[in-house]
């Protein structure tokens, strides 16, 4: 019963980390197209010869490359977001991984319970029956 609250968190985490990524290509795309946006803009505003062309594209320039600083510090933060979900990635798959080896050993102990009051012949039978259903499968 543990392990599946572990595999939802194991679940979670992806699911979360996948999304932050989507989010992060977005950006990314922001980023390419303002970056674009702010050289022609430059590349215009040394074309001319108009003083208030200039003046104008320079202007819109500044204000493209505003913006694109604040879409750098959203990808930042982005970043930091998508590590500490990697962490807890790391975390829930460690424990998941801990309570799944507890349950097989705890399962081992029933069956040699089992075992144990068992004759010799049964055991052999037994085991004998369990070989022949894992050829099986």
């Amino acid at each position: 019963m543990l392990s599946q609250q572990y595999r939802r968190k194991v679940e979670q985490a992806r699911t979360k980390i996948a999304s932050l990524s989507k989010d992060k290509g977005r950006l990314a795309t922001r980023r390419a197209t303002l970056t674009q946006r702010m050289n022609v803009a430059n590349e215009r505003a040394m074309q001319t010869s108009n003083s208030s062309t200039i003046r104008a594209k320079l202007r819109e320039a500044e204000r493209t490359a505003k913006d694109l600083a604040k879409v750098e510090g959203d990808i930042d933060r982005l970043d930091n977001k998508i590590a500490q979900e990697y962490k807890k990635l790391s975390d829930a798959e460690k424990t998941l991984a801990r309570e799944q080896a507890t349950a097989q050993i705890h399962q081992l102990q029933r069956n040699a319970l089992e075992m144990a009051f068992l004759s010799a012949d049964e055991k052999t039978t037994l085991l004998q029956e369990k070989a022949n259903q894992n050829e099986t499968l």
